[in-house]
């Protein structure tokens, strides 16, 4: 999995390993003479085999996936796991059931978890640089609850599992086994290392056959497969910052062009439907060599009209415009937290299109391992730069002033168009009205304004209304009240945010002012997408 100097690559995903495992990988009762070191380095061995030939049983390319473990720290399996993915520098996230010094300190029904030798083993292995996250993931007060909220998460977060099992060993509540038992119910593709011990007390260890016919393959967005993003970058993998520009640079680029398309093709559509209506109903008053021409014109306008319309629709303008901007604010964002300390479960937790899934996998694996080593020292001037950089610079890249500028631009239009609306109802009216009493006779015309004066009013009476509706239908197109008031309502938060965020006094409460503002950014992205990839121009 190693890419040099890479440039124009398409964007590489994570792939991520359940791993769960035997704490005894030999029962010493029933074979007193065989080595448990000897047994733990051949299961460490066939470990080491398995994750260096997974991406091509997963029929992925090496260099276009980035594995990532997933397992606790208990002895036995999980430590030689842990030492397999140290050995290959596959990434390693580490899941508990309790706090870590409780998680050392625990006894079980046989004794203690962890005797001396292997607590310091542990600590040992999670000090490596190919960890990049304890997670604590249960609390509850059972035991056995805990180590099953753990095999819960592990099975939820990995899209492959990998067990270790001891031949024969019957499985206890929250163990290996139970695990197996979950993985089957949701279908996880599951390979299983069962371990045993043969003649002259030798390890032997025999691999189950493992339908991974269920392993999906990690995919971009639809929209966005087969670009390239220019990603420079050495070693195994992108770091998430350059994984991140690479990503929102050619989002924005695609998002801002269908975006502009798009409102180019509304303002077409409406305006050559109204531009038809007008010459139709002049085409009908008139007796004149000139009614051909109109009615050609009226032609072209509606076949300009409709084919612009069936493009829009089967380009899918507009849900690529939509995929684009927030995979655009997705790395924004991302990169604005930075390799800053801190989880970033939110991002699991928006109503994001499942499509994301594999995105926001990559760039929140990525952002742990730039900052899981970080500490929190310096966590007033990363608050400084962050506010100031993301919320409050007057430039296009700060969050206050875009909104700023959002809400301006949608009261404007809106303005406008309720100002059309309002304008044009009103005169198709006064049209209407007079119209109804020149036929009536309450409004006597002479002369040639007996003829012309009707037939103009006719006109309005027909076209004035479809103006006011294509009013209506481009504030719809171009989301104009919606943008309006949550521009507005998200200036507010965002001002009172920035003050909350100068007057944080500790690194905790910072951290949980930065998710609280970036989950808000992103929820409302979020609740954007849905609300905009099914609008077409109508």
């Amino acid at each position: 999995m190693t890419n040099s100097n890479s440039s124009n690559m398409v964007p590489p995903l994570v792939i991520q390993i359940g791993f769960a495992g035997a704490r005894s990988l030999v029962d010493m009762a029933d074979f007193p003479d065989a080595d448990p070191a000897a047994v733990e380095a051949s299961v460490r061995e066939a470990l080491g085999d398995l994750l260096r030939g997974l991406p091509g049983e997963l029929k992925v390319q090496s260099d276009e996936v980035l594995l990532c473990g997933i397992s606790q720290i208990a002895i036995g399996a999980d430590i030689a796991f842990t030492e397999a993915c140290g050995e290959l520098g596959i990434l390693q996230r580490i899941f508990l059931p309790q706090h870590l010094d409780a998680y050392f300190a625990a006894v079980g029904g046989r004794g203690p978890d962890f005797e001396e030798d292997q607590r310091r083993r542990a600590e040992r292995l999670l000090g490596e640089e190919h960890i990049i996250e304890t997670r604590l993931v249960s609390d509850s007060h059972v035991r056995h609850e805990r180590f099953r909220d753990v095999n819960l998460e592990i099975i939820r977060e990995s899209d492959v599992l990998i067990c270790v099992v001891r031949k024969d060993q019957r499985g206890s509540s929250g163990g290996t086994h139970e695990l197996l038992d979950l993985a089957g119910t949701l279908n996880r593709p599951t390979i299983i290392l069962e371990v045993s011990i043969g003649e002259d007390n030798e390890p032997m260890i025999t691999r189950r056959d493992a339908d991974l016919n269920a392993f999906e393959v990690p995919r971009l967005p639809p929209e966005l497969a087969g670009e390239a993003v220019a990603l420079e970058f050495s070693g195994d993998f992108p770091n998430g910052e350059d994984y991140c520009a690479g990503l929102q640079e050619l989002s924005s680029r695609h998002a801002n062009t269908l975006s502009l398309r798009f409102k180019w093709a509304a303002l077409l559509i409406v305006g050559g439907h109204v531009l038809a209506t007008f010459l139709a109903l002049v085409a009908l008053k008139l007796h004149s060599p000139v009614v051909p021409w109109l009615l050609g014109l009226e032609l072209l306008s509606l076949g300009i009209g409709l084919w612009i319309h069936h493009n829009v629709h089967v380009t899918h303008s507009t849900p690529r415009c939509a995929t684009f901007r927030v995979l655009a604010e997705l790395a924004s964002s991302v990169k604005a937290i930075g390799s800053f300390p801190v989880s970033q479960g939110h991002l699991f937790s928006l109503p994001f299109d499942e499509k994301f899934d594999s995105i926001l996998r990559t760039v929140s694996v990525l952002q742990m391992r730039d900052s899981f080593r970080g500490g929190t020292e310096n966590w007033q001037s990363h608050r400084d730069t962050y506010t100031k950089e993301r919320l409050t610079n007057s430039e296009d890249r700060g969050q206050i002033s875009y909104h700023e500028r959002t809400h301006a631009r949608a009261e404007a239009w809106l303005s406008r168009t309720r100002i059309i609306f309002y304008a044009t109802s009103f005169l198709a009216i006064v049209a209407t009205t007079l119209k109804l009493l020149a036929m009536c006779d309450c409004l006597p015309l002479a002369g040639a304004d007996g003829k012309v004066l009707p037939a103009v009013l006719g006109v309005l009476a027909v076209a004035l209304p479809v103006i006011a509706v294509a009013a209506l239908s481009l504030a719809t197109a171009f989301d104009l009240e919606a943008r309006e008031g949550i521009s507005s309502e998200m200036v507010g938060f965002l001002t009172d945010q920035v003050a909350r965020l100068k007057n944080a006094t500790d690194a905790r409460e910072y951290q949980r002012l930065l998710i609280e503002t970036e989950t808000r950014l992103l929820g409302e992205t979020a609740n954007w997408f849905a609300r905009r990839s099914y609008v077409g121009v109508s």
